[in-house]
């Protein structure tokens, strides 16, 4: 006869080993976990909710542990505070670029690499945006050590009621923003476009010394990035 524990086969009294996990971890941290609950606080109702909701605290216990053993900030869909609200559309990628010419504006050579791929587009019409402006942090993500990915990022982003932007809107905010204090940095959520070289990319925009720029960066899904990098969401579809 066999039986399951903790993710261990036991079979007649040996073990057979389904991850990288020992047993003795595992009743490690069991124990420590129980002797460490303050059972005093809880009810007999509580725990009993808490045996019957044992596969989903378990799917908690696990994120938890995942994270550096620290709790994720909880952020629910809720009012998002309009960073900006800016017209986009009505300019052809021949417009934006001379118009950002005209601004004074830096353009390097990978933005204009993506601005001039056919998966950057332009609405016809002009169309008011609404914009929110966070620090990847303020998502939800708190493990400094366990950075999210860019597909990370826009997963948890969706699931808060936030959606990626329109390609063109990157070098609409850079001729728009045209006070922008030196210092400041943020890159755009959009669906990143490949670039001649084969990588996914997306706008980055700043400003430093040497003016105001539009630039590129990569966005591979894998990327990670740092907790107090900013990035522009839209609101709505």
């Amino acid at each position: 006869r066999s039986a399951w524990c903790g993710g261990v086969q036991v079979t007649r009294g040996k073990e057979k080993y389904v991850s990288n996990i020992s047993a003795e971890q595992r009743f490690e941290l069991l124990t420590k976990l129980g002797a460490n609950a303050e059972w005093d606080a809880l009810t007999r109702d509580e725990v009993q909710l808490g045996i019957k909701e044992a596969e989903r605290a378990g799917a908690e216990f696990t994120k938890f542990v995942k994270n550096g053993c620290q709790l994720a900030l909880v952020v629910r869909p809720g009012n998002w505070p309009v960073w900006q609200k800016l017209m986009i559309g009505g300019k052809s990628r021949e417009d934006l670029l001379a118009a950002l010419k005209k601004g004074g504006f830096t353009v390097s050579d990978w933005a204009k690499d993506i601005m001039g791929k056919d998966a950057f587009t332009t609405l016809p019409k002009p169309k008011e945006i609404e914009f929110v402006r966070v620090k990847v942090g303020d998502l939800g993500f708190t493990n400094s050590n366990r950075l999210p990915t860019t597909t990370e990022i826009f997963t948890r982003a969706k699931e808060l009621g936030l959606s990626l932007c329109p390609t063109e809107v990157g070098p609409h905010l850079r001729l728009s923003m045209k006070d922008e204090p030196e210092g400041d940095i943020f890159w755009v959520a959009m669906e990143p476009i490949v670039d001649s070289d084969g990588g996914p990319s997306v706008f980055y925009l700043g400003r430093g010394r040497d003016g105001r720029w539009l630039r590129a960066i990569c966005a591979d899904p894998g990327l990670q990035w740092l907790l107090e990098d900013e990035v522009v969401f839209s609101l709505g579809k």
